[in-house]
């Protein structure tokens, strides 16, 4: 079996074939392509990659209708994430959390924390309202922008 050998140049991806069956060592066939040498020579475009995979089967099947179907709108006010991370309701896990669904908070309180890169963040509320819906758990990975919770 003939071993290639990918090159990135600067007018694209080229791809080298024939390295290895003679004993011709990668960068011999990398001087032998590039002064017009033996080493056969394939030009790469994306396009016939884009192409090629989508045919390929990957074993995955279509989402069902239901988790398609778009959300439910929300009334209120949505709270995001500022960053990615780890989502914590508490200061520390014998606490109890900052805020709970029905709890009233003020502009500026301190309404959940989010860890990144051992960095813990404290994310004060945007708004004055209620807690109506908090939609991750304790410890849950987050999204930049995810909707954390609604207030009213």
């Amino acid at each position: 079996m003939k071993k290639r050998l990918f090159a990135l140049c600067a007018m694209g991806m080229v791809m080298l074939s024939g390295c290895g069956s003679s004993g011709t060592a990668p960068a011999e066939v990398a001087d032998n392509a590039a002064t017009g040498g033996a080493a056969a020579v394939e030009t790469y475009t994306p396009a016939e990659s884009v192409a090629s995979e989508s045919s390929m089967d990957y074993g995955f099947s279509e989402p069902a209708a239901a988790a398609t179907a778009a959300p439910a709108a929300v009334s209120g006010k949505a709270v995001k994430a500022p960053i990615v991370g780890t989502f914590y309701a508490a200061p520390s896990p014998e606490s109890k959390p900052f805020v709970s669904v029905g709890d009233r908070v003020k502009k500026g309180d301190i309404i959940f924390i989010i860890e990144s890169m051992k960095v813990m963040s404290e994310v004060p509320s945007e708004f004055d309202g209620v807690v109506k819906e908090i939609c991750v758990n304790n410890g849950d990975a987050v999204e930049f922008d995810q909707t954390i919770m609604i207030l009213e």
